[in-house]
């Protein structure tokens, strides 16, 4: 019989690692920029992008006349766009997210957090608003090479409670890392309260493989991670079909909220690439905020 309970670890282990993951976050992000083309958006900067033909309600000041005269029509500077945005990213520490199918695997809040830390790298580049939420859901604010991210912001585990919906301000963004195991009429409610706020969202649901294929082939123990019960499974085959019912249709709801509020879903599996993973869900998030 296989037991689950060995492979679960104290959420307080996340802060002594978090200079092992400022570290990776580091390099991720640098991998990642190699291969990814700044994506540039028009508005009132500094820093001239290109020139597109006139139109009504476009600002006069902004007509160059001199290129408009060798092209025959009336032409516009158009600069890059540097009006900050706010962006939040949060991550559940819940306990179901210390789960990792092997030792030789991070378990899936090692992973979350990854994705947080080289995320918000990526915006600070783009001289985003970018913050982080403490263990105790108070929003720190980013600074370049996370400089202020230390060991002692992740000692209390939030256990999986979004940030209080009014320290989130209005039209801004957030991220939210988690694997979703829990009722999803909290999502959805959290969803629709930001929403009516005009906050724009981006789910991010980590998963381990097993957890999506079950793929056991003995009888084993499952541990009740809130009521630290053991579940023993007999007929291996009977639970799978049953759980792969309902895991089905847990994520259709979590995908129906997003479509519902016109967030973003993006799945995260563990043994994804996790550089090519975020290289879509940048591209994706850029094109929404600056839509």
């Amino acid at each position: 019989m296989l037991g689950f309970k060995n492979i679960f670890k104290s959420s307080s282990e996340l802060s002594l690692k978090i200079k092992d993951l400022l570290i990776n976050s580091n390099y991720l992000e640098k991998k990642i920029q190699v291969g990814f083309h700044p994506m540039r958006y028009a508005g009132r900067g500094e820093n001239f992008w290109q020139y597109k033909e006139y139109k009504r309600g476009d600002i006069l000041s902004s007509i160059d006349w001199r290129k408009s005269a060798s092209s025959n029509r009336i032409l516009v500077k158009e600069k890059e766009k540097e009006t900050s945005k706010t962006i939040y990213i949060f991550f559940d520490t819940s306990k179901s997210m210390l789960y990792h199918n092997n030792n030789k695997s991070h378990n899936k809040l090692y992973k979350s957090v990854l994705i947080a830390f080289t995320v918000s790298r990526l915006l600070l580049n783009k001289k985003e608003d970018v913050f982080l939420f403490d263990g105790t859901n108070n929003p720190v604010k980013c600074l370049p090479d996370l400089k202020n991210i230390k060991q002692n912001l992740f000692e209390i585990s939030n256990l999986g409670e979004f940030p209080a919906k009014e320290i989130i301000k209005p039209k801004s963004h957030i991220f939210i890392i988690s694997d979703f195991l829990y009722n999803t009429e909290k999502i959805y409610n959290y969803c629709r309260d930001l929403k009516s706020k005009e906050v724009l969202g981006s789910l991010v649901q980590v998963l381990d493989r097993r957890e999506i294929d079950f793929a056991f082939d003995k009888d084993l123990e499952v541990l009740d991670l809130e009521t630290d019960e053991v579940l023993v499974i007999n007929n291996i085959e009977k639970f799978r079909n049953n759980y792969m019912t309902k895991f089905k249709e847990f994520k259709f709801q979590i995908n129906n909220c997003c479509n519902n509020y016109n967030w973003n879903y993006f799945e995260y599996v563990s043994d994804m690439e996790t550089d090519k993973f975020l290289v879509n869900l940048c591209k994706n998030f850029f094109k929404k905020i600056h839509c």
